[in-house]
Parts: C-alpha cells; sequence; structure tokens
C-alpha cells in the first residue's frame, strides 16, 4: 500500500489529533483518508455513513499493517535461506543431488523400522545403565556429548550404506 506524507505545522498537528481523541476516528490516518473521500465524493455523490465508513478505515489500517508484516517475513525467509545455502558450497549441493539419485530406496515403514531399532538399543543402554527405559533420550544426549568431548569415544563411521531415500507413498 502507498504511503503518502504531509507536512502541517505543529499546531494543525495537534488539532488533529485533539479531534481524533474526541472523535471516533481510529487514527490520523483514518481522519486523513476520511476526508479526502468526503472531499472526492463532494462533486455529487453521496457519503458513506459514518460507521461504513469508520470499518473502511480500520481494513485499510489492517491491511497496512498485514502488508508490512508480510514484507518483514519475506525479509526474514530470505536471511534464512541465505544462511542455509551459505552453510555448503554449490558445487556439494549439486553433487549431493547427484548423491541421492543413487542411494538406494526403501519405504517408509522399513525406515520406521531402523528407527525403532536404533530406539531399541538406546532403551536397552538406558536399562543396563539407569534401570529406567524412559531415559533412552538422555542415554542419546550422553553419547552426544562423550563423542563430541572424549577423543577415545568415537561414533562408528557412516558409510553410503547408511543412508537411504524414503519412499514416500
Amino acid at each position: 500500500m502507498a504511503h503518502i506524507g504531509v507536512s502541517v505545522s505543529d499546531d494543525t498537528k495537534r488539532k488533529w489529533a485533539d479531534y481524533v481523541e474526541s472523535s471516533d476516528h481510529g487514527s490520523m490516518s483514518e481522519l486523513v483518508r476520511t476526508a479526502v473521500r468526503k472531499e472526492i465524493r463532494s462533486d455529487g455523490g453521496a457519503d458513506l455513513p459514518r460507521e461504513a465508513e469508520r470499518r473502511i478505515n480500520q481494513i485499510a489500517e489492517n491491511q497496512e499493517r498485514i502488508t508490512r508484516q508480510m514484507e518483514s517475513l519475506s525479509e526474514e525467509f530470505e536471511d534464512v535461506s541465505e544462511a542455509a545455502t551459505d552453510q555448503y558450497p554449490e558445487h556439494i549441493v549439486e553433487l549431493a543431488d547427484d548423491v541421492a539419485a543413487e542411494l538406494d530406496e526403501l519405504p517408509a515403514d522399513r525406515f520406521g523400522d531402523l528407527r525403532a531399532k536404533a530406539k531399541d538399543e538406546l532403551r536397552s543402554l538406558a536399562i543396563r545403565v539407569c534401570d529406567d527405559p524412559t531415559k533412552a533420550g538422555e542415554v542419546g544426549e550422553a553419547l552426544d556429548y562423550l563423542s563430541e568431548n572424549l577423543s577415545y569415544i568415537k561414533t562408528a563411521p557412516q558409510g553410503p550404506s547408511d543412508y537411504y531415500r524414503v519412499r514416500r507413498d
């Protein structure tokens, strides 16, 4: 939505602000829009009822607010997109597309079985260490901590056979 600036004296601005406060105009912008519409219609057109005029002004202000929010969200999305693409060089992203085409395909339910097996292993370790299978998530975090902070604790290397394309049926 376009924005129009109007310069008035401080005294005029105070008078208009006082009028807005004592009237049912929601803002200075609403007052100006109403006055301009009335001036344009004064060439023979009928005025809208006061409530309709007020509602139209509210809608216009909401539209302006939503437009500003959408512009802000769009800018944030662009920032996130740039950050995501900056993480990997372009040639790696292109290579990833080629590699993805070569991965074995697995039905979604089989992939779920692999995840369940990994969760079962964590639960089993949680039982051995904590006597509590509900601590599996914390045991997983502890394993991550160990592999990041102790040189003698390592995660098994992952090979291409550890990755799958999951088929969406």
